[in-house]
């Protein structure tokens, strides 16, 4: 009689019973009884020789024939053996075994397809805006006047138009605009993200990309620093770039998926892979071809020409130097704050100095500083009214083109107000005289009435000059301005 269940296994008599169906047959295994309550353990020995040992429900094992081989498995995994198992769990009245499944995606992964995509758009706007700026960028660069698009003087995003927006100033003809990096740099992101779809289980270009992302967020922040400390303002245009930086950053850190001790300890390895490389010479060619292009377009913009109306200035009483019958009569209008107005400066005192019999300089005052400029409402030039006003009274002195010289140099070094007066007073220029002269009301009278000549002439931007009333905008090498000495002297000689 049966006297026990033991989990589909019928207790009967003196014996257990283990039942098993397997490839169409019934193989039965029998047991001492002493062995139904003992330690499991107990059940591993056959109680036949050509028994052999298979684990079933209940812990209780019998052995297969050693001659008996297992049958292959199919794609589920679902063999005799797993289906005579099934069979058994049925008759017992207990559910199959789930079928074995794929290991479960790591929590915090993004998908492939799905960091493809959010990589792709952010890196392509962040090309947008740096794209644009940099075309603005080039814009006031053919002429500081230009006002237009959405960077105009006071938008925010105008300080990007000089030479903080740009490297190298001063070394090259013309700086690099950061826009231009900026675009390189973005171009170079989705070279990773390419390098990442076609090598899913390589983590090195993930690794690069984030610290990719972290050092443009770091450099974002000292640029978004500098532009409000220094400079008083935020650039709306920067700031797009900034929060899409910060946006790579975050889906960096999320698709990559491992700790930061991890990817610190790990990040270095990556540096000298294929993806690293490819990388960095994929920036650097960008930033050289788009900046050969801007420059390019720049110069050939730039070349000498005078074709423009002519227009009669006011100079009578300022600073001037040259014979004042030259044929050819130059007046620059600057602000002694603007970079690219002391490359201008430069580059007419090295002409004027080879052709003292052609030329004839004179200098006006424009200051973007709304301290005295009426036409400006937010600061820009924060120091540019004071400057012009030392140069003009060193002028008095008979020492303005010394002067002016040094304050192009030396405020761009970053000498504060007592040593720039020291400065010039080592020229031979009284200092309580210029001290005097600077803070009287007749020298604010004079700066006033260069701004309005160049309000007049609705200027707003510098540097701007006129060779012979032909107007000019931005800065020159003197290469290009002997050109245009010479066009202008053929003209006059034509009269």
């Amino acid at each position: 009689m049966a006297v026990g269940d033991a989990g589909g296994f019928e207790v009967e008599g003196d014996q257990v019973e283990v039942a098993e169906r397997a490839g169409g047959e019934h193989r039965a295994a029998m047991l001492p009884e002493s062995a139904a309550g003992s330690n499991p353990e107990s059940l591993r020995r056959p109680a036949a020789p050509d028994a052999s040992r298979r684990l079933l429900p209940g812990d209780a094992r019998v052995r297969r024939r050693r001659d008996d081989a297992p049958a292959p498995r199919g794609p589920g995994g679902a063999g005799p053996g797993r289906r005579a198992e099934m069979r058994l769990r049925r008759a017992a009245g207990r559910s199959p075994p789930p079928p074995p499944t794929s290991p479960p995606i790591a929590r915090g992964r993004m998908s492939k397809r799905t960091l493809a995509i959010l990589f792709g758009a952010l890196a392509l706007i962040g090309l947008a805006d740096a794209s644009y700026m940099a075309w603005d960028h080039y814009q006031h660069a053919i002429d500081p006047a230009y006002g237009g698009g959405l960077c105009g003087v006071e938008s925010g995003c105008d300080i990007s138009r000089g030479a903080s927006g740009e490297i190298l100033n001063g070394i090259l003809t013309h700086g690099v605009p950061l826009a231009v990096i900026a675009m390189a740099f973005y171009v170079a992101f989705l070279l990773t993200t390419f390098f990442r779809l076609r090598r899913p289980d390589d983590r090195a270009p993930a690794r690069v990309q984030l610290g990719l992302a972290a050092l443009a967020v770091v450099y974002s922040l000292s640029l978004a620093t500098y532009s409000l400390i220094v400079q008083g303002t935020l650039c709306k245009l920067c700031a797009v770039m900034y929060v899409v930086n910060i946006l790579l950053l975050g889906v960096a850190w999320r698709g990559l998926g491992e700790p930061i001790g991890t990817w610190l300890r790990r990040v270095w390895g990556a540096i000298p892979r294929l993806t690293t490389v490819a990388m960095t010479a994929t920036f650097i060619a960008a930033t050289v071809a788009i900046y050969a292009l801007y420059a390019l377009r720049v110069d050939s913009v730039l070349a000498a020409r005078i074709d423009t109306p002519v227009t009669t200035l006011r100079t009578e009483g300022r600073p001037s130097k040259g014979p004042a019958d030259a044929p050819v009569q130059l007046v620059e209008i600057a602000d002694l704050e603007c970079p690219h107005c002391g490359h201008l400066f430069n580059a007419v005192e090295e002409v004027a100095a080879a052709r003292p019999d052609d030329l004839r300089v004179t200098f006006v005052h424009f200051p973007l500083d709304k301290a005295c400029n009426p036409a400006l409402k937010q600061d820009f030039h924060r120091n540019a009214c004071w400057l012009a006003r030392v140069a003009d009274c060193a002028g008095r002195q008979g020492k303005f083109f010394e002067a002016t010289k040094i304050l192009f140099e030396r405020q761009r070094a970053g000498s504060n107000n007592d040593e720039l007066l020291g400065l010039i007073a080592e020229l031979g220029v009284d200092r309580a005289g210029l001290e005097a002269c600077v803070a009287s009301e007749e020298t604010a009278k004079r700066i006033l009435a260069d701004i309005q000549q160049g309000l007049d002439l609705e200027i707003s931007g510098t540097p701007v000059f006129f060779i012979n009333g032909h107007r000019l905008s931005g800065a020159r090498s003197p290469k290009v301005l002997n050109e245009l000495i010479d066009q202008a002297m053929k003209e006059a000689a034509t009269r």
